[in-house]
């Protein structure tokens, strides 16, 4: 559109949040950006649940990857440190989990209604992480993530135009509570 100035003013916009979204969720000695940042959130005794390594973390920079936004809140180093981070800790034999705490227990978000093991958002989860490392070059991480969902569910499974939303790694199962379907195919 041409408009310099008013463009100009955006750039300081976003230098700014992207220097304060760095400053509060990214957690270098880890290698990942938290999950929020919320100190009402912390529980005494529990794992800190801000400090989440979510699988779906880089889903914004995914985006402005996508777009072809030069500039975005993820500089681009961390994005790849976070992407290494997400393929050690959260890389199973059945898929990729959603997400573990800080101290690599186990993360759920609802205690009560869900088993005690790493679960999994197969599809859209996956396919965030999948096509952030083809993005990245790291085509066989991606295709190698997107195999084992597609073993597990397809193949082992027989799931088919059933897939479940949640899958227990541990078990390589689907979990949650019944009805929790798409028809879909990966």
């Amino acid at each position: 559109m041409k408009r310099e100035d008013e463009a100009a003013k955006y750039e300081a916009v976003l230098a700014r949040a992207t220097e304060r979204y760095n400053e509060r969720l990214w957690l270098k000695d880890a290698g990942y950006y938290r999950l929020y940042d919320d100190a009402s959130a912390r529980t005494e005794g529990k794992p800190d649940p801000r400090d989440v390594c979510h699988v779906a973390q880089l889903a914004g920079a995914w985006v402005s990857d996508l777009c072809g936004m030069e500039q975005c809140a993820f500089p681009r180093e961390q994005v790849r440190i976070a992407l290494a981070s997400i393929s050690t800790l959260l890389r199973g034999a059945n898929g990729i989990a959603e997400g573990v705490n800080g101290d690599g227990s186990v993360c759920r978000s609802d205690a009560a209604s869900r088993d005690n093991c790493p679960r999994s958002y197969p599809y859209l989860n996956a396919a965030v992480y999948a096509c952030s490392q083809f993005y990245h070059g790291r085509a066989e991480l991606a295709l190698d993530a997107l195999k084992t969902i597609y073993r597990a569910t397809n193949v082992d499974n027989r799931l088919t135009f059933n897939q479940p939303f949640e899958w227990d790694l541990d078990h390589n199962r689907p979990t949650g509570w019944g009805q929790d379907r798409h028809m879909s195919c990966l």
